[in-house]
C-alpha cells in the first residue's frame, strides 16, 4: 500500500498500532507490504520521510525486525542504527525509533510457539528466552 498519510504508519508493523509522528513539514510517502504464512504475519516498508515511530508492539507475539537500508541519523532507543541490524521486540515492549527518509526495513511477528515450531524445522532448537532481552 502507498503511505499517503502519516496515520498509516501505525500499521508499520502490521496490528502494531505505532504512534507515528511526522518529524518535518515535508510530506511522509512510501510503501508498506505485509502478508501471512502458517500463522506469521510479514511486514516490509519503505519509508521517504523523517518519522518517529513509539509505542507498544503486539501483546502476546514476538517481533523480529531488519533494517535492509538506513538513512544516516536512523536511531533506535537514540542508538544509531544501520544496514544489517536485527532487531528482537518480547511481547508488548516499547518501539522507540526515528527513521530519516529513504529507510527500508522488513519484520515478522509470531508466537513463542512459532519460533520454536519453526526452528525445529531446521534442526534448531530456538525458544522465546534464548533471545534474550528486547534490543537491536
Amino acid at each position: 500500500m502507498s503511505l499517503t498519510r502519516i496515520e498509516d504508519l501505525q500499521d508499520a508493523v502490521f496490528g502494531s498500532g505505532l504512534e507515528p509522528v511526522q518529524m518535518t513539514n515535508s510530506p511522509v510517502t512510501g510503501s508498506l507490504a505485509f502478508a501471512q504464512y502458517r500463522g506469521m504475519t510479514f511486514t516490509s516498508g519503505h519509508l521517504n520521510g523523517d518519522v518517529a515511530l513509539s509505542g507498544p508492539l503486539l501483546d502476546k507475539l514476538i517481533t523480529v525486525g531488519v533494517a535492509y537500508d538506513v538513512a544516516p541519523g536512523s536511531w533506535h532507543w537514540m542508538k544509531p542504527v544501520e544496514a544489517g541490524n536485527v532487531g528482537v521486540w518480547h511481547p508488548g515492549d516499547e518501539h522507540d525509533a526515528r527513521y530519516r527518509p529513504g529507510s527500508a526495513y522488513a519484520a515478522i511477528t509470531l508466537s513463542p510457539e512459532q519460533i520454536e515450531t519453526e526452528a525445529e524445522r531446521y534442526g534448531m532448537i530456538l525458544c522465546q528466552k534464548s533471545l534474550g532481552g528486547t534490543g537491536i
